[in-house]
């Protein structure tokens, strides 16, 4: 008896994806991102000293201090329960309410960032939330979030990148952190609401001012003048305070007639110092040289009162 023939049935293969449907569109996207990366502005040039001001999860506030100068990453840590006066003429706060209230009046980050300088007369580049403390803590997983995870922050991704490699070449001793309330710039007293709290006085230790100061900024050494066009009587003296911090003096105060202008900066070319100044006072730099025989001047008016 003959066996049944064997019906040999082939399987019709499927057709393999080719690996360049998939690499191309890899390849286009990663060049994308790199050419957006090379473009995009930084704010921070990694050569200055650079802080970022970062809004803790309990309320507190930390600066960051970056200087690659010293290769130091200091921390600063400020009670939630420091009593400040606020920016944008929004009265008197604890420092733990002011990021949420930066968001009521959908003014953002760009609150707490102006009242630390307007306050404190600390000189502040930037602003963030929480996850911006992963460049201060420094370990891999921290930094990864710092950089890639979504938050609110005035930092750009260039900024992020360059912030974590620094972080990443920066060793464990030399990550300094610094209380402000044992620093002897605040005062423990009894607030307005009855609980306890910190005020500030009237300025920032030495020690604590050396942590602010910018090295192109001493080296410059340029001359400034400011001229005052607002109703405000101590807008011109609390910019005046800050700029010294950052290593340099105004060398003149001048008052002018009442104008609504913001603040407007005319420079001569090239000098780190005027973009500095501009980027703690969100002023516009103007192309036109100054009028006078001063290297740097500085106009500002009512509407730079208003939210300063």
């Amino acid at each position: 008896m003959r066996k049944p023939a064997r019906v040999s049935a082939r399987r019709k293969r499927r057709p393999s994806l080719r690996p360049s449907l998939f690499l191309v569109p890899l390849v286009l996207i990663l060049s994308l991102l790199l050419i957006r990366l090379v473009m995009q502005k930084s704010v921070w040039d990694g050569k200055n000293r650079f802080v970022v001001a970062v809004s803790g999860l309990d309320g507190g506030v930390s600066l960051l201090v970056f200087d690659p100068l010293s290769h130091l990453i200091t921390t600063i840590d400020i009670p939630s329960n420091t009593s400040l006066e606020l920016s944008h003429q929004l009265g008197t706060w604890k420092l733990g309410s002011v990021w949420h209230l930066g968001k009521q009046e959908k003014i953002g980050g760009r609150l707490l960032k102006d009242t630390i300088t307007k306050s404190l007369l600390l000189p502040v580049d930037a602003w963030a939330e929480a996850q911006a403390m992963g460049f201060a803590r420094g370990s891999l997983p921290s930094l990864i979030r710092a950089v890639i995870a979504p938050y609110d922050t005035s930092l750009n991704f260039k900024d992020k990148l360059n912030l974590a490699l620094f972080s990443i070449k920066v060793q464990s001793g030399e990550r300094l952190f610094i209380d402000l309330s044992r620093s002897g710039y605040l005062t423990k007293t009894q607030l307005l609401s009855g609980e306890e709290g910190y005020t500030v006085k009237s300025a920032p230790p030495l020690a604590l001012e050396k942590l602010f100061s910018v090295e192109d900024v001493a080296r410059e050494k340029a001359r400034i003048a400011i001229y005052d066009s607002s109703s405000a009587p101590s807008v011109a003296s609390v910019m005046t305070n800050v700029i010294n911090i950052l290593g340099t003096k105004v060398v003149s105060i001048q008052k002018a007639d009442k104008s609504d202008i913001d603040c407007q900066i005319t420079t001569r070319p090239k000098l780190a110092t005027s973009r500095i100044i501009a980027r703690i006072f969100s002023c516009k730099l103007q192309s036109s040289p100054p009028e006078g025989n001063y290297d740097i001047e500085i106009k500002v008016g009512e509407s730079f009162a208003k939210r300063f």
